[in-house]
């Protein structure tokens, strides 16, 4: 009885399963595209119907989530779809793992959705299978090669098919294999995005989109796109990722997205929706998160809009930090602004018409509207301030790329005034601020033609960036000041980069897009696939250099992208190139100007480096430009005399009272490694090594500069501000002597000036940066007049000899400075070192702009004397292999600076620090041209020595090369 019971209910089972399958099956065949079944094999498809079949026979059809075993793919199955729905799967996928290929498929009744994301390269098709279909579509490819449609190279053609992956291959047909190359082989090997848009055949509301983008990582792609497109009311009913390695020179993926959109339920007309994806796709993968986040929680803030807001409201921030009744964050000045939208929104609009055609004086009207409704309707006081220098900002920015349909960041040309400050008294030549995806930054220059490094920040926490973000334009309008002073000896002022980076992010993707924004806003118009709209008209040229976290690889991209871009001057643009510059790690030029200033100051304090031992300690590791240079030849020069006693990086730190043992400091400078790779067997019983992971390390790393007590200190590396007004009394020891007698400050900003200042008080002796490094940034001047006079092949042809000269002219021109220093210093110690530099380099600035002037306005000759002076400055080497006439090569703007920066230094070394300050400008003018007409003699009469037979000769000619225009000069007056 029971087994009858058991065999009956299992048939009328088995008969309402088969009855439910077959149902199922029916529809599922039915609705599901033909996409599906093309790009899933039968163990794939079986899987979802095990599910579905489940699902519907337990009455729970809620999401279904899939996983194989090692989570390398995941299938999401839908009951039911929205627009929005692909979008709100994306936030379910692991941020820690990239898709490799995504495949999305709506049912045609929409009852259905089934988005399968494979990561790491996973797939289930085998090798050989892969290899018999890749043989077909190739075989399919050559037969098809003579039609009209395959209007494309085959053998670029044949290689995008050997890169695809199989169930791509599978799903697409030639003619959009075809199609998707040609928007691959354009953004290959760049940061570029392209996309087209195509109605689907016999249909209304479908169209198909095709997107190519370069470098960048697929989830966060897909995952913008998505909600972009729910944002405009646009439904994916299919989608499909593919990751690209096309062998790149940056060995980056680049991802295709090729989707089927809805667009029945979008609020826009139809032409108009077309055309804006079309402007914003090409902008979305470059695009700030919080740009994003704006724009779709917010309808009233279209991505441009919401761009430009976010920008300015970053620079009020800068341009708000000095005052301290603001005290206002980044996101509170956001929240000032979107707490009064319609004013924002005017702003923003202002901005924007500000840069079309004829739009300066609808610009203007509306910013107008936008002070008066500040004004009328806005109460609280801070709120107006707010708002008010949002509108200052706009009519303050000279330049932008805003309307650039393919640009990498929105970057802005700003007057300077709107910086100018009690704590930012001297105003700057020229600032550039860049926001792009996930970082941005500031270009500031004190001169039109200024050289100055690019650095990047990324700080290692959220809490670290915001502080970070903070002080952003102050520190590049300080470094890039401090670099005024420091090119004194050169033709190009003082200028800095600064990249803010945010944590994880990818840096080198960021230093490429703050440099592709300069040089939309520096190219000529011509150059320029945009034409920009410009409210300062003046041609500019900028000039960069490395400095903190910028790699060969950015260096060489930014060299390619100038060529590429026509840039007037590539070879200058950046200096430091791997094989056609002057690496100044490998060459160590930095550190030797620092060696010999460290020697002068030695001597000051009472030690003779040629005989007595001295002690340092040091910050920046042995890993770093500085100070791994910096060791190397302290053991080249002085061997066991130098005793290093600490060394801090950001690693941790080592230190021994008994000296560090020089050879593995050395050796780890030849390594490239941190001071916690110090081998501790080398340490004396009393030395210790400390980690910064290590219990008690972070304190000991950060405490170093301050506890040992040495004869010197060198700063190194560290970042600016270390020490500052509020904690240099940790630099004295409890008796109140100071910790070091002589600071030579190898890395820049590391001591705030009021720090400086308190220092000196108790007795330090500081060379201030802009001294004691200069000889970076003159080695880069060099290298970049020889990029303005030879082309690469040339330069690499006297490259050894050219930097052997450069570095005895480095060494020369340092201790030309020294020499100068330590003598003022000398006959006033009542005036501190550090302000004595900056008193030199300002006198030789002052002198080199009055003598600029008397040179344009030909008062000055530009040939004879003055020319062989100029050519007694560049390397010989460089002037010979540039032929005839090689000054003649240089753009007559820097050949002017050249020019009256080297009359200029050349006056105030010899003649001294306070040689011409009591003179008026008239007076100046006159006596400049009276000096150098008397210079010309004194070149003369040393010229009639040197070929003569006097003994002595040499000491004779020193003297007079030091002393005597000045005496004459005197003795004529």
């Amino acid at each position: 009885m029971q087994r009858s019971k058991s065999e009956l209910y299992k048939s009328r089972l088995l008969a309402q399963v088969s009855s439910s399958i077959d149902g199922m099956l029916q529809h599922f065949m039915e609705v599901m595209p033909a996409s599906y079944f093309e790009t899933n094999d039968e163990q794939t498809i079986l899987q979802h119907l095990s599910a579905i079949l489940l699902a519907n026979t337990s009455g729970n059809q809620e999401q279904i989530a899939l996983a194989n075993q090692d989570a390398t793919q995941q299938t999401f199955i839908h009951f039911g779809s929205y627009p929005g729905l692909l979008s709100n799967i994306l936030n379910q996928l692991p941020h820690d793992k990239s898709i490799q290929l995504a495949r999305a498929y709506t049912a045609l009744d929409n009852e259905l959705v089934i988005d399968i994301f494979d990561f790491d390269g996973h797939t289930s098709v085998n090798n050989e299978r892969m290899m018999e279909i890749r043989s077909d579509k190739l075989a399919a490819l050559e037969s098809s090669k003579a039609k009209d449609a395959l209007t494309f190279s085959l053998p670029a053609l044949e290689k995008f098919v050997t890169r695809a992956n199989t169930f791509y291959l599978q799903r697409f047909d030639i003619q959009t294999l075809v199609d998707h190359s040609k928007l691959v082989t354009k953004v290959q090997g760049s940061l570029d995005a392209i996309s087209q848009i195509t109605e689907v055949p016999d249909t209304s509301d479908l169209y198909y989109l095709a997107y190519a983008v370069g470098q960048i990582e697929s989830t966060n792609l897909f995952t913008r796109v998505a909600h972009y497109l729910c944002a405009l009311g646009c439904d994916i009913r299919e989608a499909y990722v593919e990751n690209f390695d096309l062998d790149t020179p940056e060995q980056t993926a680049l991802v295709v997205l090729q989707i089927k959109l809805n667009i029945s339920n979008s609020t826009s007309k139809e032409t108009e929706l077309l055309d804006t994806l079309s402007r914003d796709l090409n902008r979305l993968p470059y695009m700030d998160q919080s740009v994003l986040d704006l724009s779709f929680s917010n309808s009233d803030w279209p991505l441009a809009l919401a761009e430009t807001l976010i920008a300015i409201c970053h620079v009020a921030d800068q341009v708000l930090a000095v005052d301290s009744a603001v005290n206002l964050s980044r996101n509170s000045i956001l929240k000032v602004a979107l707490d009064n939208n319609s004013i924002a929104l005017l702003i923003c609009n202002a901005f924007c018409e500000k840069f079309r055609p004829n739009g300066l004086t609808k610009s203007e009207e509306l910013l107008t509207q936008a002070d008066k409704s500040i004004n009328n309707l806005v109460a609280e006081n801070k709120d107006a301030l707010v708002l008010h220098h949002l509108v200052a900002i706009v009519r303050a920015t000279l330049k932008s790329n805003v309307h650039f349909s393919a640009r990498y960041a929105l970057a802005l040309r700003l007057s300077p005034d709107i910086f100018h400050s009690e704590t930012r008294q001297k105003t700057a030549f020229g600032i550039f601020y860049i926001f792009g995806k996930a970082f941005d930054g500031f270009h500031v220059r004190f001169q039109d033609i200024a050289r100055g490094g690019v650095r990047i920040v990324q700080p290692s926490n959220i809490e670290q960036y915001a502080l970070e973000a903070t002080r952003l334009f102050d520190e590049a309008y300080d470094l890039a000041f401090a670099q005024q002073l420091k090119n004194k000896d050169i033709p190009e002022g003082g200028s800095k980069g600064v990249i803010l980076v945010k944590p994880q992010a990818n840096k080198l993707r960021c230093g490429k897009s703050f440099v592709d924004g300069l040089l939309d806003l520096i190219l000529d118009n011509e150059q320029l696939a945009s034409n920009r709209v410009d409210h300062y008209p003046t041609k500019e040229l900028i000039f960069l250099g490395p400095d903190e976290n910028v790699t060969d690889d950015l260096i060489e991209w930014i060299f390619a992208r100038a060529s590429q871009r026509q840039y007037i001057l590539p070879n200058a643009f950046m200096s430091s190139k791997p094989n056609a510059g002057i690496n100044h790690k490998i060459y160590g030029v930095t550190s030797e100007g620092v060696k010999v200033f460290l020697h002068e100051g030695l001597k000051s304090i009472g030690i003779n480096p040629a005989t007595d031992k001295f002690s340092i300690k040091i910050t920046g590791g042995p890993d770093g430009d500085v100070a791994g240079n910096l060791i190397k030849i302290l053991q080249r020069d002085y061997g066991e005399r130098a005793k290093i006693l600490g060394i801090a990086d950001g690693s941790g730190c080592v230190e021994d009272p008994a000296g560090l043992n020089l050879n593995e400091l050395v050796r780890l400078a030849n390594e490239n490694l941190p001071v916690s790779s110090f081998d501790i067997d080398k340490l004396s019983d009393s030395g210790h090594r400390h980690s910064i992971n290590e219990p008690g390390g972070v304190e000991a790393r950060n405490t170093l500069h301050n506890r040992l007590e040495t004869d010197v200190f060198i700063p190194a590396g560290g970042r600016p501000a270390t020490i500052n007004e509020k904690n240099y009394q940790n630099f004295l020891l409890p008796n109140g002597e100071t910790s070091s007698k002589l600071i030579v400050e190898g890395a820049n900003l590391f001591l705030t000036p009021q720090a400086r200042e308190k220092l000196t008080e108790h007795g330090v002796l500081i060379v201030k940066d802009s001294s004691a490094n200069k000889c970076g940034v003159i080695c880069s001047s060099f290298e970049i007049a020889a990029g303005m006079m030879l082309d690469e092949k040339a330069f690499l042809d006297i490259k050894d000899i050219f930097v052997k000269e450069v570095i005895e002219k480095l060494q020369e021109l340092a201790l030309l400075e020294a020499k100068t220093l330590f003598r003022e210093h000398y006959f006033h110690p009542e005036t501190g070192l550090a302000t004595l530099s900056m008193h030199l380099s300002s006198e030789i600035i002052k002198i080199t702009d009055t003598l600029a002037q008397l040179i344009e306005d030909n008062k000055i000759n530009k040939e004879g004397f003055n020319e062989e002076l100029m050519k007694e400055f560049f390397p010989e080497s460089l002037l010979k292999k540039a032929g005839e006439k090689p000054l003649s090569k240089l753009p007559l703007s820097y050949f002017v600076r050249a020019m009256a920066s080297i009359l200029a230094s050349r006056i105030i070394y010899h003649e001294g620090i306070h040689y011409l300050e009591s003179l008026h400008d008239e007076r100046l003018t006159e006596h400049l041209v009276s000096y150098l007409q008397q210079e010309e003699k004194t070149g003369l009469l040393i010229r009639q020595l040197e070929s003569s037979d006097l003994a002595g000769k040499k000491n004779i000619i020193e003297i007079l090369k030091r002393g005597a225009t000045g005496t004459a000069l005197r003795w004529q007056g």
